[in-house]
């Protein structure tokens, strides 16, 4: 997230610790990313190609470490939501590459 931080946008993070036995996401990662701010028709699409860009960067990042130390690395995925909590994006890097949903 510090990519996003240094594109000069304010990042707030919960990690959710695994808890044994608890059902949830086991064979890939998500981030949901939220532009929580109302804005007009030019605010909320420059930011949303900012965030997007930084994290497809981050993303890309993770990935690449992770498979450099396994054989099947567990894909990234991210989601950006807009103010009204619409999908804005959709986007995954895994062994056959990456697509934006």
């Amino acid at each position: 997230m510090g990519t996003i931080r240094e594109a000069g946008y304010t990042v707030d993070l919960e990690i959710t610790p695994y808890v044994p036995g608890r059902r949830g996401i086991a064979w890939a990662e998500a981030v949901w990313i939220y532009i929580a701010a109302q804005g007009s028709a030019v605010l909320v699409p420059r930011v949303l190609a900012d965030v997007y860009e930084a994290a497809k960067h981050w993303a890309r990042k993770r990935y690449e470490d992770k498979q450099a130390h396994a054989v099947n690395p567990s894909p990234e995925t991210f989601v950006i939501y807009g103010p009204d909590g619409e999908v804005l994006k959709t986007w995954t890097v895994n062994q056959e590459g990456e697509r934006e949903d």
